[in-house]
């Protein structure tokens, strides 16, 4: 039986992340009271007014944090791996269509306009201005492809944390890693 290896040297690991994204409890903590000093919670006004540039309140982590892992992938030729992971990524389909529904009843419901249903003069619904964190979740899969070259690269596993309870991390204030994250 042949080993697959299309992750590369850390395949086992990737597999396994990408196994355990269906038993975060995706959303369940969006919008709920603020329960920790070591965040800034935020509500749903922030990410309709950056609807059309999503990561801009991280203030270039997420890029950075990217372009870490590129220099990584390019130095050490692991392109194929990223591509295997993005496809694997793609087909793991880990997000629940009832906690995905419910974040969207709930601003709709709670942000809409009772007549038109639309957010403010957006002439959207406010679910339609929510971009999903696929760019997170993929970037903590991909720290763990190249754990081994660099596994000091935590950015994007740093922000799973607060999946796993339920939150949602929409932007860092300060220069990662000093600084805080925003959670909506």
């Amino acid at each position: 039986m042949a080993f697959d290896n299309s992750f590369g040297p850390n395949h086992v690991a990737v597999a396994a992340f990408l196994e355990t994204l269906v038993e975060i409890p995706w959303f369940s903590a969006v919008g709920a009271a603020p329960d920790r000093q070591d965040a800034e919670f935020v509500d749903f006004h922030v990410l309709a007014e950056h609807y059309e540039e999503p990561f801009a309140p991280w203030q270039g982590a997420v890029p950075a944090a990217e372009g870490a892992i590129e220099r990584l992938e390019f130095a050490h030729g692991r392109l194929q791996n990223h591509d295997a992971v993005q496809q694997a990524y793609a087909r793991c389909r880990f997000l629940p269509t009832p906690s995905v529904d419910a974040v969207f009843e709930r601003v709709d419901r709670e942000y809409g306009d009772p007549g038109s249903g639309y957010y403010r003069d957006s002439g959207m619904y406010p679910h339609e201005l929510i971009d999903f964190p696929h760019r997170l979740i993929r970037g903590a899969a991909l720290e763990i492809m190249v754990a081994d070259l660099s596994p000091s690269l935590a950015f994007f596993q740093a922000q799973l944390a607060w999946f796993r309870v339920g939150r949602w991390p929409v932007g860092w204030r300060g220069e990662w890693p000093a600084g805080h994250v925003l959670l909506w």
